[in-house]
């Protein structure tokens, strides 16, 4: 059924103006006259593509359109090959099929045939080498297009689910820091509300003794309130390492990652300013994989030696494709502090990042 058609992207009209070949050939080439009639429904049956939905009637028309290049092609001129650009930006721009569907099969078995017909019924070494070269550059381009947009919709999916774990990770924070509000000052502001009542009417009494008591209890009870939001702010500064990992292995199951972590416990010994570091670590070694390495598995091990205390990173993605080209920067310059050490023991199959901070002197 065809509904109101919109205007799409100029690139699905530029091919239009190749349509001019098949026509002239009508009276420089002398091509057949009743080509005229399934040229023009080869030009409908294009734009019909172009603005209507995938349907099972799109599928009959890419047929014919397939047919309609592989007979010109055969049976009319050489030339007519190229016309299997037309397809290209269909299928990779509008129907945003895989290399695994039946556009693409049907794409590829008619190349396959029009070889093999040239192949059977011609001996011109001119027809041979246009239908061999037409088709392979036309499939290179295709697949080349198809994996490049595959590509891009795979880092917009990421990004949207980085999008969605970082929404996720904030209101977390955002209701933990709530609670821990109201746990701390929930109970105090009633104390002293109540204490300030009671100051009130003892001094409406004029029993000035028991009402400065209660002013000194009011006083005590602030400067702890102010003590205990001191604490909770230097605790949201410091990140203990197994706090850390529990946010890890959250934001790993959203993005559908396996996680092993081994020596955990290893962490629990360290001081906090240690923990804090290593915490920013493994956050940013987290967002370096969810971001660029396209893994499904990871590893984070925790070795506590006597002199040292070692991180172990591995993950089975892409690696680093050079190896002295990383974006591992920030957490270098976080190990200058600590006099920490990061090396790269494996830049592939599997990626494997050693950090290692000397605990002496610490």
């Amino acid at each position: 059924m065809i509904t109101g058609w919109k205007r799409e992207n100029p690139l699905f009209y530029t091919p239009l103006f190749f349509m001019a070949f098949p026509i002239l050939g009508l009276i420089y080439f002398d091509y057949p006259i009743w080509t005229l009639s399934i040229t023009l429904l080869f030009l409908a049956a294009y734009l019909f593509l172009v603005h209507e939905k995938p349907s099972r009637l799109s599928h009959l028309i890419w047929l014919y359109m397939l047919g309609y290049i592989a007979y010109m092609t055969l049976f009319v001129n050489a030339g007519m090959i190229w016309f299997l650009f037309y397809l290209n930006s269909l299928f990779v721009y509008k129907f945003k099929d895989s290399l695994n569907s039946f556009r693409f099969w049907t794409y590829l078995v008619t190349e396959l045939l029009m070889i093999l017909s040239v192949f059977l019924l011609s001996n011109d070494i001119s027809f041979r080498a246009m239908v061999l070269i037409a088709p392979f550059i036309n499939s290179s381009m295709l697949i080349f297009m198809t994996n490049e947009r595959q590509k891009v919709e795979a880092k917009e999916v990421l990004q949207e689910k980085n999008k969605s774990i970082n929404l996720l990770l904030a209101e977390n924070e955002r209701n933990r820091i709530g609670q821990d509000l109201h746990d701390t000052l929930g109970h105090v502001f009633v104390m002293m509300s109540v204490k300030a009542e009671l100051v009130q009417t003892l001094l409406e009494r004029k029993d000035i003794e028991k009402a400065q008591k209660e002013v000194a209890d009011l006083q005590a009870i602030s400067q702890t309130a102010m003590s205990e939001v001191r604490q909770m702010v230097t605790n949201l500064k410091e990140h203990k390492i197994n706090q850390e990992l529990l946010i890890i292995q959250n934001i790993m199951e959203l993005a559908g990652i396996e996680l092993t972590i081994k020596g955990a416990k290893e962490c629990n010994v360290l001081p906090d300013h240690l923990q804090t570091k290593i915490s920013m670590i493994l956050r940013e070694l987290t967002n370096n994989l969810l971001k660029h390495s396209h893994a499904d598995q990871c590893l984070l091990q925790f070795i506590n030696e006597k002199d040292r205390f070692q991180l172990v990173y591995q993950d089975n993605g892409q690696g680093f494709l050079e190896p002295y080209h990383h974006d591992l920067h920030s957490i270098k310059d976080r190990l200058v502090l600590i006099k920490g050490n990061l090396s790269i023991t494996s830049y592939k199959n599997p990626t494997q990042i050693d950090v290692t901070i000397p605990l002496k002197d610490i």
